[in-house]
């Protein structure tokens, strides 16, 4: 928390922002690191190719695949699937945020469907020997916005839908005043090894009790269920969204009900995790978890310093965190800094599964940087703990997770035209 402080003072006391200026239409580089997996054979040497072009807001793609060696070979498993032939893709944007059509492809960080009620800031990336490209398609028409995800556009895996219908834009009384939406999600569990299937489907309502300035304060009410199996969710909770002085703030409280084997945010920060093991590192896998009846209680709150010129917030933080009955807690939480008008970035993200459960709580932490010294030249370094899934034949073939560490340094060469 000292250096959240001081992160938070940092920024706040820099100056204002110059203009960044218009972003590189063209560029290619490499970036070259030695990566530690100690919990798999050592040091390995990592290859970073990129290729992009950036088209301006509404378009722009970027190629390249992280490499890694070790022995003389390339490392086989990174590439032992048609899934991981996605990782050549890093980026694809076409179409704008808000608009009538926008699609966003490759490597999907944390991603949220509406207000998360089946899919909750997923994070694609968590397993280290399984490397898709996944897809979001936004549709806008009208009073009618639709969102389709699918986590491996090469592979059968997640899918997740949610329509959601503006009711005050429709009868003419404003846009965002009430809204009804209707989401689902299926994971066929066939990429990425394998896991059980799981269907589920909710249905949510929403609307603004009171807003005024720059301070919006709504209400929400859901219901859910397991398709196919038992399971059953309801949730009402209160939403507050304030932008004072530019600054993004925003807050999430949820009374839940769940039980058998529906959860709130079933696809959540870890769940390429949790879809092996939903908790500890072996067990039951999320999809045949089964919970007696009981409440919980969410918060989730974000905040970001303002927007300059069209750029992201310079400094970002969300933490959210779920207390149940049973005395478990599951929190996960991720910051963002990006000083130096973008020249640097750095990143931490993490949390943890069934703390307050004996032997079996399981944190995960993730933190990554970069720092340009030079106009062609940058160094990266990251690190934290990574989980491999592995089928264990003495008990009957399910899957467990293999704990460990990893951490790399490296640097980064670009040509920007």
């Amino acid at each position: 928390m000292p250096a959240l402080a001081v992160l938070l003072l940092l920024t706040a006391a820099a100056p204002p922002e110059v203009p960044p200026p218009e972003p590189a239409r063209l560029r290619a580089g490499v970036e070259l690191s030695v990566l530690g997996l100690p919990a798999v054979s050592g040091l390995y040497a990592s290859v970073l190719p990129v290729l992009s072009w950036d088209g301006g807001e509404a378009f722009g793609v970027e190629l390249g695949a992280v490499l890694r060696f070790s022995g003389g070979g390339l490392r086989r498993v990174d590439w032992d699937s048609l899934s991981d032939f996605g990782q050549l893709l890093r980026e694809l944007r076409a179409g704008t945020e808000g608009g009538p059509v926008a699609l966003h492809a490759g490597a999907l960080g944390p991603l949220t469907l509406g207000t998360g009620r089946l899919v909750r800031r997923y994070d694609g990336g968590l397993n280290p020997d399984y490397h898709p490209a996944g897809a979001l398609l936004s549709l806008q028409a009208g009073a009618w916005r639709g969102e389709m995800l699918a986590t491996d556009v090469l592979g059968a895996r997640l899918f997740a839908a949610e329509a959601r219908w503006d009711l005050g834009r429709a009868l003419g009384l404003g846009e965002d005043r009430w809204t009804v939406a209707l989401s689902g999600a299926h994971d066929a569990g066939l990429a990425g090894g394998r896991a059980p299937v799981a269907s589920l489907a909710s249905f949510e309502t929403a609307g603004v009790l009171l807003r005024g300035g720059a301070v919006a304060l709504g209400a929400l009410a859901s219901a859910g269920a397991r398709v196919a199996a038992p399971g059953l969710g309801a949730a009402a909770g209160l939403l507050l969204d304030a932008t004072p002085g530019g600054h993004g703030l925003s807050l999430q409280l949820e009374g839940r009900f769940q039980q058998d084997g529906f959860r709130h945010g079933f696809v959540g920060p870890d769940y390429e995790l949790r879809r092996f093991c939903g908790v500890g590192l072996a067990g039951l896998p999320l999809q045949d978890e089964r919970l007696a009846a009981g409440a919980s209680v969410f918060l989730s709150a974000q905040w970001q310093l303002p927007r300059t010129a069209g750029r992201e917030s310079p400094f970002s933080v969300v933490l959210s965190a779920e207390r149940f009955s049973s005395g478990r807690w599951d929190a996960d939480g991720a910051l963002s800094w990006l000083p130096g008008r973008g020249a640097h970035a750095f990143a931490l993200r993490g949390g943890v599964t069934g703390l307050g459960l004996p032997g079996v709580a399981r944190p995960w932490v993730l933190a990554e940087g970069r720092a340009r010294v030079a106009p062609a030249v940058y160094v990266v370094a990251s690190g934290g703990t990574v989980f491999f899934p592995e089928t264990d034949g003495a008990s009957g073939g399910s899957t467990r997770l293999r704990p460990g560490v990893q951490a790399s340094l490296g640097a980064g060469f670009d040509l920007a035209h």
